[in-house]
């Protein structure tokens, strides 16, 4: 993954993080009794984003028979949580940002890459990090020949900035690329698709 360089002029590392890997950060600080707590900085990020994340998602992978191209991944027999991935922008072991996609199957009837949130440390806003978060998914390996669903940004003002951000930088070059309010069967070949399921962009 790349080092990019933010606004400030510091160089900051993007790794992939498992699920596991995800875990063991958050192992880092204390548990909370209050679910809400965050860790200090962050928006969203918290020591219990693991448990909602699998809260979230009870469908099991491994169970599944009739997949289309584009939800099979190279290991099939796994637990589910095993595929969850995320994006972590890092300084000097510094958390500045990070982008979580879980591997999921809820309201629609396909396993996906779901982006759950994207949460920036105040100490590093305004500077680029969730922007390089998003351009990275075009690098990432776990999204290759997979469907990712972009997710729901709760305020007006994180939607308008996602929402350019989004048209601007994702390519769906070697992913299906799909809205968050996508109606339709899953998409069987790389591209951008509408929320009706037609492709408006391809490789």
């Amino acid at each position: 993954m790349p080092t990019v360089l933010l606004g400030d002029g510091r160089e900051v590392d993007i790794q992939i993080w498992n699920f596991e890997q995800l875990k063991s950060y958050l192992a880092g600080f204390p548990p909370q009794a209050d679910c809400t707590m965050k860790v200090k900085g962050f928006q969203y990020l918290g020591p219990s984003t693991p448990t909602f994340i699998s809260e979230q998602n009870s469908q099991n992978y491994s169970d599944e028979i009739d997949l289309s191209p584009l939800e099979i991944q190279e290991e099939r027999h796994l637990p589910s949580e095993s595929y969850h991935m995320s994006l972590a922008a890092t300084y000097k072991n510094d958390l500045c940002g990070i982008l979580i996609c879980p591997w999921v199957k809820d309201d629609l009837s396909f396993w996906r890459y779901r982006i759950h949130f994207i949460d920036v440390n105040a100490r590093y806003s305004r500077r680029g990090v969730a922007t390089h978060l998003i351009g990275a998914l075009n690098h990432a390996d776990f999204l290759k020949s997979k469907i990712l669903q972009r997710g729901i940004v709760s305020s007006e003002d994180g939607r308008s900035y996602s929402n350019k951000v989004f048209r601007r930088l994702l390519r769906g070059e070697n992913y299906a690329l799909i809205p968050c309010c996508y109606r339709s069967k899953p998409p069987t070949e790389p591209g951008i698709y509408d929320f009706l399921g037609n492709r408006i962009t391809q490789p």
